[in-house]
């Protein structure tokens, strides 16, 4: 008999916690996190706008 898939999607709203990321002081970084669970996988995807570029080569570091 064949195991049945399981799958769940969920997506988690991002607002900006410290102010100096966004591209300028009018604009607000926001977003939103993407988690998808397939069996005993989980696959964790990040969409953010309106956030300033790092003159360094340091990426951003989210937490959840």
């Amino acid at each position: 008999m064949a195991q049945k898939k399981s799958y769940s999607r969920y997506f988690i709203i991002l607002q900006e916690d410290e102010k100096g990321y966004s591209i300028s002081s009018d604009k607000v970084a926001s977003g939103y996190a993407k988690l998808e669970l397939k069996n005993d996988k989980c696959k964790v995807s990040y969409y953010v706008t309106k956030l300033k570029k790092r003159k360094c080569s340091l990426l951003y570091a989210f937490n959840l």
